[in-house]
């Protein structure tokens, strides 16, 4: 109530923001979506494309995690590729890693570990590490992934993944395997 009698709307947008982002993240992916919504053509309004891509990317995670996988994956060929031209190079890497996840749920575990691989290394050169809560996701993915076959087979699959560089990574995420 006290947001829409402010008149800063960038304010009243990011609050709005991160109350969608707190039920997206307790699990309440319906209301984060309704607060979501709205928000993406503000933020394009004020040319945040960094917020709307934002939006868009925890759109497509909330996907992912739902089991829409192809919608998922729709979304993130659209991310993946707008947080490369906004130079977001962190954010990047968690899409190759939600593309792995997607690869995993696919049946495709050597295509799961190269995007992981390249993620991992992604990370290294940029010095930015997973949040908390990325970890414990991407920790299980992996350790399943590893559990699936032996372990001369994953590393020969990791390395090729750790060989790549970003826009090698890009590719390889946005191939169509079927």
């Amino acid at each position: 109530a006290l947001l829409k009698n402010t008149p800063h709307h960038f304010w009243q947008t990011m609050m709005l923001f991160g109350l969608g982002m707190e039920a997206r993240f307790q699990g309440r992916f319906d209301e984060a979506r309704e607060r979501f919504v709205p928000l993406l053509a503000a933020f394009h309004e004020m040319g945040d494309q960094h917020r709307a891509n934002m939006i868009h990317s925890e759109c497509a995670h909330m996907q992912r995690l739902e089991g829409h996988h192809d919608k998922a994956e729709s979304m993130y060929r659209e991310t993946i590729l707008e947080w490369q031209r906004l130079g977001h190079r962190a954010a990047v890497a968690n899409q190759l890693e939600c593309f792995a996840f997607i690869a995993k749920v696919n049946e495709q575990p050597e295509r799961a570990i190269k995007l992981l691989g390249a993620a991992e290394r992604l990370r290294e050169i940029i010095q930015i590490d997973m949040s908390p809560m990325e970890r414990v996701e991407y920790e299980r993915e992996a350790g399943e992934l590893r559990a699936r076959m032996s372990e001369k087979e994953f590393n020969i699959q990791w390395l090729e993944g750790r060989a790549m560089t970003m826009e090698q990574a890009i590719a390889y995420a946005l191939e169509i395997f079927v």
